[in-house]
């Protein structure tokens, strides 16, 4: 309860700087407790700056102790991989619904109003040599 009370309370722009001063006792809980909400919490973008400044910011001693940090940096692989594919499989389905109501758009239009057709993808080969 203290350390949800407590990481909630720090603004993003603050994140970097409290994550440094972390005692290293609580680290280990800390990412552990991350990794829960990185799973149930909506807050994703929130708990990701938290993780990716204490890495930054204790990566080197959590090198140095491998066995102490396997299971919290696993459960972090775990959580973001979940939120990844979720997001994923979020935007294919937000993908195909924009490609759906397109084509009921186009088909309920006269031909004369249609719209021209999509230019090519940025990126895409453009034909022209």
């Amino acid at each position: 309860a203290l350390i949800r009370g407590s990481w909630a309370m720090v603004p993003p722009e603050q994140i970097a700087i409290v994550a440094g001063q972390v005692p290293l006792t609580y680290l280990e809980r800390l990412l552990r407790f991350l990794a829960g909400e990185l799973e149930s919490s909506r807050h994703v973008h929130c708990t990701m700056l938290w993780v990716q400044q204490l890495v930054l910011s204790h990566g080197q001693y959590m090198r140095g102790r491998p066995a102490a940090f396997e299971a919290p940096l696993r459960a972090l692989h775990k959580g973001t991989r979940m939120r990844y594919d979720e997001l994923g499989r979020l935007c294919n389905s937000n993908l195909f619904s924009l490609d759906f109501l397109i084509d009921q758009h186009d088909q309920e239009l006269p031909p004369a109003l249609k719209p021209p057709p999509r230019l090519a993808e940025p990126g895409g080969e453009s034909g022209s040599d």
